[in-house]
Formats: C-alpha cells, sequence, structure tokens
C-alpha cells in the first residue's frame, strides 16, 4: 500500500531483512520518481519486477540511479539493461546468479560497480561482440565479498574510463588479468586490495607474481600499507 499510495512521489526504497519475500510488487515500476533502492537479506527473492526501467515516465522509464542488492542467496536472474540512469551499482552474495547482470556493462551513465559472490564473473557473452566497449563511463570497480573467484575477469582490461580498482574480501583471488589487459587501462591511477591473502602476497612490490602487471600504477595500498605513491609527473 505505501508503494501503490505515493508512487509518484517515492525517491528512496530500503528493503531489509525480510524472509518469504518472493518478489517486489509490481507498482514498483511505477515509481519514476525514485533514485534509490537497497535489497538486503532477502534469502527468498527470486527476480525483480519486469519492467522495471520501462515505467511511464517522460523520461523514459524509472530514475533510478543507485541500486543495492545484497545477500539474496534465491535471485536467479538479474536483468538491469533497462535501468538507463543508474550511476552506481552494488551486487554481492547473491550466490544463484550464474553471471553478472545483464545489461550491465551496457549503462551509459554508470560510474561506480561493486560485484561478487556470484558463480562465475563472467559478462553477458551475447553482449559482448555486439558492445564494443564496456561500461563506457565507468570510473571505479570494486570486486568484494567473493570467496569463489580466483582471477580478475580479462574484460576488465577494456574498461577505457577506469580510474580506481579495489579488490576486497576475496579470500581465494590469486590471479590478476594479463599484463597487456592491465597496460590498456590508461586512465587507471589508484588499486586497493584488502582482505585478499593470496593477492596480497602475489602483488608485492618488486618480487610479487603478479608486480609487474601493476608497477605503473602510481598509488597502490595493500591492507593499510601504502607500497606505491607517486605523482603522475613521474611515471
Amino acid at each position: 500500500h505505501i508503494i501503490r499510495d505515493s508512487s509518484k512521489k517515492l525517491t528512496s526504497l530500503n528493503i531489509s531483512d525480510t524472509p518469504e519475500l518472493f518478489r517486489l510488487p509490481d507498482q514498483l515500476i511505477e515509481c519514476t520518481s525514485l533514485d534509490q533502492l537497497r535489497i538486503n537479506c532477502c534469502p527468498d527473492l527470486q527476480a525483480l519486477p519486469r519492467g522495471l526501467g520501462t515505467g511511464a515516465s517522460s523520461e523514459g522509464g524509472t530514475s533510478l540511479k543507485k541500486l543495492s542488492i545484497c545477500d539474496c542467496s534465491n535471485l536467479q536472474d538479474l536483468d538491469i539493461s533497462q535501468l538507463i540512469h543508474l550511476e552506481e551499482v552494488e551486487i554481492s552474495r547473491c550466490r544463484k546468479l550464474r553471471f553478472l547482470p545483464k545489461g550491465l556493462q551496457m549503462l551509459p551513465h554508470l560510474s561506480s560497480v561493486s560485484i561478487g559472490g556470484f558463480e562465475s564473473l563472467e559478462l553477458d557473452e551475447s553482449l559482448n561482440s555486439a558492445w564494443s566497449q564496456p561500461f563506457p563511463a565507468l570510473k571505479l570497480l570494486r570486486i568484494i565479498n567473493d570467496d569463489c573467484a580466483e582471477k580478475v575477469p580479462e574484460w576488465i582490461g577494456g574498461i577505457a574510463s577506469l580510474e580506481k580498482l579495489e579488490l576486497k574480501w576475496c579470500k581465494n583471488l590469486k590471479h590478476l588479468p594479463s599484463r597487456e589487459a592491465m597496460l590498456r587501462l590508461m586512465r587507471l591511477t589508484v588499486m586497493v586490495i584488502h582482505s585478499c591473502p593470496l593477492m596480497q602476497e602475489r602483488c608485492a612490490k618488486d618480487n610479487g607474481a603478479e608486480w609487474d602487471k601493476i608497477s605503473h600504477i602510481n598509488f597502490i595500498r595493500i591492507n593499510s600499507e601504502t607500497i606505491q605513491e607517486r605523482s603522475s609527473s613521474t611515471v
């Protein structure tokens, strides 16, 4: 009733700790002023409403700019390709998601992404060939809360706009993309590694197995220690 009665005015919605919530109300697509949506600890949620992002509005859909979905262990499919105004996305610990959300790499205004805790960190292959430059506006990428991933995916090398890469709480992560892929990230100036024990060891300055892939990055922090800091003029 809250959504139905205030659908045109609602700007922020937080749904948390709600077992037995299998689906969100279809009225959500009528919330054309919705700016932020947070869904946390809804273990029975299986999907977002069909048509989310294509509701009737003068701008062609909802105005959703921030989306966070965490700890929804039964969420099996997530298509956000119609949420064209999204600027920030966090999707983590949704164990039944096999791939990253459909259309994620196509969103034109997306500047910040935090992902982790999926079966796979790969993109939807059906879109890769048709989309030459993934994440056209992305500046910050976080891979977080992932106990499965062993490698940062190679597609990261195609994000020309990326400025900051953070790897956090990924206990089995140990490989970066190829050196060629990392060197293509011409705007990447900051890298942060936190609570990733295998990656921490392999990125040790000068002698780590992955060091040659990141030695060109201006600022590198591992846990609380800054291991490299230099201005762009010294590169």
